[in-house]
């Protein structure tokens, strides 16, 4: 028996197998929870999800094809993980791997994906394209280091797969799944060709270049009741054949009646705010008092305070370059409070001191010297905004502080200490011949500092002097019962959430007997009376009524943003954003009926308990069932075309008059800044620009609006077809999108192959949508029809 590879690389093999299953899936355990088997004894799993025109599925084969899918992925994709292992740099695959199925979407997001995969084989095998045994054995071969023998590959199954699956049973999904790729490639559906130059350019001027527009919204809900007349019964009849299984449309674009999926969700919700109140009522005066005294002692930052002591000025404050008066006058500026100017002060107040006469004076003066000052003044400027000029210590200092010029000087030339007493016996001598009025000497190779030109003024203003006082105990009060009583809060709140989860507990065990066992004997158990458990416990008691999968997130509880790790490339943790609503019905087949789970939110530090209490499937509605929401689409469509008729009305009035839209109608007329078309955003994704007072901006409206010269109008609606916008473009923004950028950009990808990754994420998005598009047509080539979604 040759089992030499086996042997060779059975040591890394498991590690190897560790780390490309958590990088490259970023699935964990993905296999061991897709079991099939327990559909077998569920009534649902034989439930039929899916018809073909050649079959169907139920849901426990589609399970067990997903599982089979990601146990074929282990084998191939640890035999290529010991191959770039042992290569390292010098790694090259010469075959594209297998792509997996995303499952941290939706369910019906992963069963259209298998679906596809499905169909495509199929087709492949229509058109006559085959593969056989051979094939599929010089694909697992390409992937290896060494060559495999038929053993080699079944020890390497057993170990990968915990011997749960044939390599009989690998080779046979692989070669399915190498049809599906083959037709894929065929169809150029496979990968995310690079775009043509034209294809690059056009997405380069849609991420970087900018306009301005004003814009009127017609919404279309204001238009229902202007809706006139009644639709005939073979309309809705032809409305209802259009759209009897399909799901309503998120852009209100198309028909469609089947009822959605929907839940009703009952939770818990435990404020900390509420119970760390409830706590900090606990707290004795002696209590506080011991702890305020403990802080006061310890010098609490919270028990302390700084104060600034804002010495007094006479008007003649140190000015910034700039800062001058508009009108070029040095006056000296009203004191805080006072709303006179300068000369108002001077014309109505007395000098109360003869020094304030003198700078009155000595103010006249500079003004008539000015212009003879101008070559100091600008000189003063500049060293000024070189060194940032400072408030001069007060004189209170002077038993160990020079001025701060000084003190900087002396730093730099390391002066002894008997030139720093001569340095200071100057200044001195220089701030008496300023109360004089006379300008005073600087020292050797020194500057003045001010800005405003006048020698020794900033003299005047001293550095505030930091202090501190102790705050009273009813200032920090709040703070010390918050500090003594946090922990006992937190500690409340968890035990009041696991007294509420222990109920709902036994509730369940209740249930589930009666489900399993007694259903056919009667009802079941009542329910516990969650109102008067959560007034027990200090909680709130709420339900989100029934919801769909989009309505859930007009509730406090889908709105809630959960966080979920995982490994990414390079077996880096990364986190993944999602709101809660989304990962309830991401996981509808698997939620248990009264099963709590708990979730918090960090914005308003709330805990949720929550759980479902009733679970209704899709389900096609009979024409009379579903005739309201008929009703409703027909009137939506037509409320549609009479906003969009408003719309285009005012758009033609501004553009005969070749006018600004505001000036048409002031009222109504919003400015959106400047955006583009797309942008990165905060979570590296793409997407559309941002437009300010347009709701939800898609295609169709950057469209229209970067097709239009300045002062043109046009019509568009937004994503969801619910407004209606008269655009006008009132201006083309300069941006990077200049005669040197665009040659850049064109030499880099012509030359080098290379775009930016925005422009790589919009290439990907759009490909993603025609291939979308297409494969929706050929579900229909088909004869796909989905009964479950």
């Amino acid at each position: 028996m040759n089992l030499r590879w086996f042997r060779k690389h059975q040591k890394g093999m498991l590690v190897v197998f560790g780390v490309i299953l958590m990088a490259v899936f970023g699935l964990g355990g993905v296999v061991s929870m897709i079991d099939p088997s327990r559909s077998m004894t569920d009534p649902e799993g034989n439930k039929v999800v899916v018809k073909w025109k050649g079959g169907k599925y139920t849901r426990r084969q589609l399970q067990g094809l997903l599982k089979l899918h990601f146990q074929t992925l282990q084998f191939i994709y640890t035999i290529d993980g010991i191959k770039a292992k042992e290569q390292g740099m010098n790694f090259a695959r010469s075959v594209r791997l297998i792509d997996p199925i995303q499952t941290n979407i939706s369910p019906e997001s992963t069963d259209y994906q298998l679906m596809s995969r499905l169909m495509l084989a199929e087709k492949a095998k229509e058109l006559g394209i085959e593969i056989g045994d051979s094939e599929v054995d010089a694909y697992i071969q390409s992937l290896s280091l060494d060559p495999m023998s038929e053993q080699d590959m079944k020890y390497t199954n057993q170990e990968v797969n915990k011997g749960d699956i044939s390599l009989k049973a690998i080779k046979r999904h692989l070669k399915m799944e190498l049809l599906s790729q083959r037709m894929e490639q065929f169809l150029g559906l496979s990968l995310y060709p690079s775009p043509s130059p034209t294809e690059a350019a056009d997405i380069y001027v849609k991420m970087n270049r900018q306009i301005e527009c004003q814009i009127i919204g017609f919404p279309v809900k204001d238009y229902l009741n202007k809706v006139t007349g009644t639709p005939t019964n073979d309309e809705l009849k032809s409305l209802f054949a259009e759209g009897e299984k399909d799901y309503p449309s998120a852009t209100n674009s198309k028909p469609g009646f089947k009822k959605p999926r929907e839940l009703v969700v009952g939770y818990f919700v435990a404020d900390y705010e509420t119970f760390l109140n409830n706590e900090k009522a606990k707290v004795t005066p002696e209590e506080l008092q011991a702890e305020y005294d403990k802080w006061v002692k310890d010098k609490h930052p919270k028990v302390i305070e700084k104060i600034e002591d804002k010495p007094k000025t006479d008007g003649n404050e140190l000015k910034l370059p700039g800062e001058e008066d508009p009108d070029g006058s040095d006056a000296p500026k009203p004191k805080s409070g006072d709303g006179k100017t300068g000369s108002d002060k001077k014309s109505t107040e007395k000098p109360k001191t003869s020094e304030n006469k003198t700078e009155n004076k000595k103010t006249e003066s500079d003004k008539k010297s000015e212009d003879k000052k101008s070559d100091d003044k600008k000189q003063n400027e500049q060293a000024s905004v070189a060194d940032e000029p400072e408030i001069l210590t007060s004189r209170q200092d002077k038993a160990g502080k020079q001025d701060s010029d000084s003190k900087k000087q002396d730093s730099d030339s390391k002066q002894d200490n008997k030139k720093q007493d001569t340095e200071k016996s100057d200044t001195e001598k220089s701030e008496t011949q300023e109360k004089k009025g006379d300008p005073a000497p600087k020292p050797p190779g020194k500057q003045e500092t001010g800005g405003a030109g006048k020698t020794g003024e900033n003299k005047k203003q001293a550095t505030p002097e930091e202090k501190t006082r102790i705050k009273t105990l009813d200032e920090v009060a709040d703070d010390i019962k918050e500090s003594l009583k946090a922990a006992d809060a937190r500690t409340a709140l968890n035990e009041a959430i696991k007294l509420a989860e222990d109920e709902l507990l036994i509730y369940l065990e209740l249930y589930e007997t009666w489900k399993n066992v007694e259903k056919e004997e009667g009802n079941p158990p009542a329910l516990p009376n969650f109102k008067a458990l959560a007034n027990k416990l200090g909680l709130e008691y709420k339900s989100t009524g029934t919801v769909t999968d989009a309505s859930i997130f007009d509730t406090e509880l889908g709105k809630i943003e959960t966080v979920r790790f995982s490994r990414g490339p390079n077996n880096q943790i990364q986190p993944n954003f999602q709101k809660l609503g989304g990962e309830i019905f991401q996981n509808y087949y698997d939620l248990r009926l009264f099963d709590a789970k708990k979730s918090d939110d960090f914005r308003t530090r709330k805990q949720y308990l929550y759980w479902v209490s009733d679970k209704r499937d899709p389900e096609v509605l009979s024409f009379e069932d579903a005739k309201p929401m008929i009703v409703k689409y027909w009137k939506f469509q037509r409320a549609r075309e009479l906003a969009k008729a408003a719309a285009a009305k005012f758009a033609k009035t501004v553009e005969t008059r070749k006018v600004p839209m505001k000036s048409v109608d002031a009222e109504k007329a919003q400015e959106t800044g400047a955006f583009q078309w797309y942008i990165m955003n905060q979570n590296g994704r793409i997407d559309f620009g941002s437009p300010k007072n347009v709701e939800d901006p898609g295609d169709e409206f950057m469209e229209q609006a970067f097709s239009l010269e300045e002062l043109d109008t046009g019509v568009a609606p937004n994503s969801t077809n619910e407004v209606y916008y008269a655009i006008q473009l009132t201006k083309k923004v300069a941006t990077t999108d200049n005669m040197t950028q665009p040659r850049l950009f064109m030499n880099q990808l012509i030359t080098f192959q290379r775009l930016s990754p925005g422009m790589t994420q919009v290439n990907a998005q759009n490909t993603r949508k025609s291939n979308l598009a297409w494969l929706r047509e050929f579900e229909k080539e088909m004869g796909v029809e989905w009964l479950e979604y």
